[in-house]
Order: structure tokens, then sequence, then C-alpha cells
């Protein structure tokens, strides 16, 4: 990895270089992987191998802090990270609950800005036929579910009229003859 990368392509010609580069290697961790260099070092090797174990617990269908437990357990009985374990285990336990709290709370971060530039692009798409209410703006920049938005979107890319497609949503119901 290089830190230029960092910082986007930049036009350069052979008269203008970076005059400092910073090249890192970046290395995988995980347990089954650089066996060689967690053979080199213990704790590094029993923590591979502890996330080893609570992520085969996720795979196996087990709620994450069952998977926590479970995976303590069997590294205890495997004399793996019991120093830390045994001392600290609740700090530990809350910690990895903790840290699985931010992830689900950053992937609903992530997906509420993918709802709303979805739903901004739904208006922009009913604006090129029309004035579109405030009152069906709000409704678009209120809904969350990508599916939904998803298929708003398709019927806003197709529609003739605003008042077409609140029909499609079923916001106005269709005159049925």
């Amino acid at each position: 990895m290089r830190l230029s990368d960092a910082f986007g392509k930049k036009e350069h010609t052979s008269e203008r270089t970076p005059a400092l580069e910073c090249v890192a290697v970046m290395l995988n961790i995980n347990y089954g992987h650089n066996m060689e260099l967690l053979g080199k070092c213990k704790r590094l090797h029993d923590y591979a191998y502890f996330v080893n174990e609570v992520n085969q617990n996720l795979q196996k269908g087990y709620p994450y802090e069952k998977s926590i437990y479970l995976a303590m357990e069997q590294c205890e009985e495997s004399d793996i990270l019991r120093d830390i374990l045994g001392k600290q285990r609740s700090e530990v336990f809350h910690l990895l609950l903790n840290e699985f709290d931010v992830k689900i709370y950053e992937r609903g971060l992530k997906a509420e800005g993918k709802a709303e530039g979805q739903a901004e692009y739904i208006i922009e798409l009913l604006e090129d036929v029309g004035e579109v209410p405030e009152a069906l703006k709000n409704l678009i920049m209120r809904q969350t579910n990508l599916e939904t938005l998803s298929k708003w979107h398709k019927l806003a890319a197709r529609t003739q009229s605003i008042e077409d497609f609140e029909k499609a949503v079923g916001l106005i119901k269709s005159d049925f003859k």
C-alpha cells in the first residue's frame, strides 16, 4: 500500500514524482492465513484463533453474545488467552459487544445515507415531469426502506406525471371503470 494512493491518482510526469513515498505491507492475520507469522507471536496467534472461534459460532447461527461466550469457553479449555480471559473476562465480553454495536450502527448510517441519496434522486426525477408537492417530497424523504425506494425510483423514471407516480405508489386510488 502506498501513502500517495490515499490521496487519489494525480497526474505525474516523469519529472514530477513524489518527494517522499511511504509503502506499507498489509498482512492478513485471520486464522489460517500467514501461519508462519502467527507461529512467531503466541499472542497474535491466540487473538486470531479467538476471533475465528467467534466467527465460526456466528456461522453456526448463534447470536453474537452466545458466539463470544462459546469462543471464550473454547479458548480457556485450549489454554488460549487464558490469562486475559480469566482476569478480564467481563471487560473483554463487553468490549466485543460494544464493537459489535458500533458496526451495526455504522451499517445503519450507511444504509440511511443510501436511502437519503436515493430519495433525493427520486425527487429529482419527479421534478423533471412536474412540480413535486411538499407533502410528497416529505413522504419520499422519510422512507428508509431501500427496497421500497428502489421500486419508487423505477416508477419515477418511467412516470409521465406526478399524479401517475402517486397512483402507482398507492397514494391516490386509481379509477376503476
